[in-house]
């Protein structure tokens, strides 16, 4: 049987856009009994409910990333009641792929998810951010010092920092994944 506490864990990827209702059905022994506070809330409810949290998540499209986003968009990270605004930010090489997330994303039809952007720009990425997840960075080569691999996302981060400064929520909450 699967525990409610263990939904987050079976739902990573692309299981994330049916775990939602499938784990929650599995809870209490398979029964199609879900717990009041388990389900998710009316459209009506929503609408009326609390502003959506803007959540900006950095190297959108990479592996990490692409398993955080669906759990973000499904509740799983803010509640079943708080909608989000996903805003992803990637290198420029890497805009088609976001693209193809954003697509998915909207194809989901994750009832929590009110918006979701694609840039490659740090500044328009984080523009009123209440959340920031920095998972992207340069990855490490084949022979690459870890001074080496330092100085090259000082470059990156350098900028996603000035940029949080600059123009997300004075009360942003950030979270780096090093």
């Amino acid at each position: 049987m699967i525990k409610k506490e263990h939904i987050p864990y079976v739902a990573g990827g692309v299981a994330a856009m049916v775990a939602g209702g499938l784990a929650l059905s599995l809870v209490d022994g398979g029964t199609d009994k879900v717990q009041e506070a388990d389900q998710l809330p009316s459209s009506d409810e929503l609408r009326s409910g609390p502003k959506p949290l803007r959540v900006m998540v950095s190297g959108a499209g990479g592996q990490i990333a692409y398993s955080l986003l669906p759990l973000i968009a499904n509740g799983y990270v803010f509640g079943t009641k708080q909608r989000v605004f996903i805003s992803m930010l990637d290198i420029p090489p890497a805009m088609q792929v976001l693209e193809g997330v954003r697509m998915e994303l909207e194809d989901g039809a994750y009832p929590l998810l009110a918006g979701v952007s694609a840039s490659a720009d740090p500044k328009e990425a984080l523009k009123n951010a209440d959340v920031a997840v920095f998972v992207g960075g340069f990855p490490r080569r084949q022979g690459m010092l870890r001074k080496d691999l330092i100085e090259k996302n000082c470059h990156i981060f350098k900028a996603q920092g000035k940029a949080l400064e600059e123009v997300a929520s004075k009360s942003v909450k950030v979270l780096v994944v090093a």
